[in-house]
């Protein structure tokens, strides 16, 4: 498999999970800035800096939680 292969299954793994670039991105400012993470700013901040809707905003830290108690 090249590298080439390697990159193209890799990116075509992520869209059938429905991780996309700015999702990623979310997932990180939740994890840094949201209270339930250890962080200092509410929900509705974090959606305003995040840029993201709320039901985006709930379904991503629904899953870094089923991440976490994995």
């Amino acid at each position: 498999m090249t590298v080439q292969q390697a990159i193209e299954n890799f990116i075509f793994a992520k869209q059938i999970q429905g991780c996309t670039e700015k999702s990623i991105k979310c997932k990180e400012i939740i994890k840094k800035h949201a209270l339930d993470f250890g962080g200092t700013l509410s929900d509705k901040e974090v959606m305003i800096l995040c840029k993201i809707s709320r039901n985006s905003y709930y379904k991503y830290k629904r899953e870094l939680k089923e991440e976490m108690n994995k």
